[in-house]
């Protein structure tokens, strides 16, 4: 980590490097702007009170910009991935995340996607993965489904899906 100081001591924003990484477990994540803008768009209330089993991510600050890689939180059958940028004077942030959810919030995407969107984002494990866009500012974020992505799991579920389908009906072959 280097800065210059201002005439108070503090470091000059406009001059801090760093990298690194850092992580925590056992704590508490509770009315974070990001954090329920995602409880409501998914329609889940259980998502904007949340103990953490662990929070690890790598990160670099430069030209006022704060990177994080790898950005990866847990919480018993909770995950999300996360990476992207917050300007730091600004407070402009734009991530990617994909949130790992249960199949108790299945109902719940299902009134933002469609269901078969919804079908086409359980993972093996049962967990539904949902990417996500993260925009506007730190303290008003827009979370939306990152359509480009889902669509793309869509189409490929999708001719999956229909090349089972006409392999089962000429017995398998």
């Amino acid at each position: 980590y280097t800065s210059a100081l201002d005439a108070t001591l503090s470091p000059k924003i406009s001059t801090i490097k760093a990298e690194g990484s850092f992580g925590m477990t056992k704590s508490r994540l509770k009315g974070y702007p990001i954090q329920m803008e995602i409880a409501k768009l998914l329609r889940a209330k259980e998502l904007e009170n949340i103990a953490l089993d662990d929070w690890r991510s790598d990160f670099t600050i430069k030209n006022e910009v704060l990177t994080f890689k790898n950005l990866n939180i847990t919480s018993a059958d909770i995950g999300l991935q996360m990476e992207g940028t917050h300007q730091l004077v600004s407070g402009i942030i734009n991530y990617k995340a994909t949130i790992a959810l249960p199949s108790r919030f299945k109902k719940g995407m299902e009134a933002v996607l469609s269901k078969q969107a919804v079908e086409a984002l359980e993972q093996e494990n049962g967990t539904i993965a949902v990417p996500l866009v993260i925009t506007g500012t730190s303290d008003q974020p827009k979370v939306r489904p990152d359509k480009s992505v889902i669509e793309d799991i869509v189409k490929k579920y999708l001719k999956k899906k229909g090349g089972d389908l006409i392999k089962n009906l000429f017995g398998g072959n």
